[in-house]
């Protein structure tokens, strides 16, 4: 059992398929609107509601985990103003708690409006 919430399937042809399964959104369109949500930021869970809440503090404070997080959501925001309007790509959440059944993440989330 995978508790992922994000999976795809993949027909390469040939008798050949990818298939995977992520925490993270790796990409999600709707009409013009193009977002993602970079993780990076990892901490195991606790075996309290406490222990939850100081592993978030530790998380939340830790230099090294911010630094990795803001450069993956850098590259991402990069990439997406090679294909967004101007001045249209913006991070519109940053180090949000993301908990999963055995670890917590800090995930930012970023959006963009595609060209025409």
């Amino acid at each position: 059992r995978n508790p992922s919430p994000y999976s795809f399937f993949i027909n390469l042809g040939a008798k050949e398929y990818l298939v995977g399964a992520s925490p993270e959104m790796y990409v999600r369109s709707k009409g013009p609107r193009i977002e993602t949500c970079p993780i990076s930021g990892t901490i195991r869970r606790g075996k309290t509601a406490i222990e939850d809440a100081n592993n978030i503090k530790e998380l939340l404070n830790s230099i090294k985990e911010e630094s990795e997080l803001t450069m993956c959501t850098d590259v991402d925001r990069n990439d997406k103003s090679r294909i967004c309007k101007p001045g249209s790509v913006q991070v519109i959440g940053r180090r949000q708690i993301e908990m999963y059944s055995k670890l917590i993440h800090t995930v930012d989330h970023v959006e963009g409006v595609l060209r025409e």
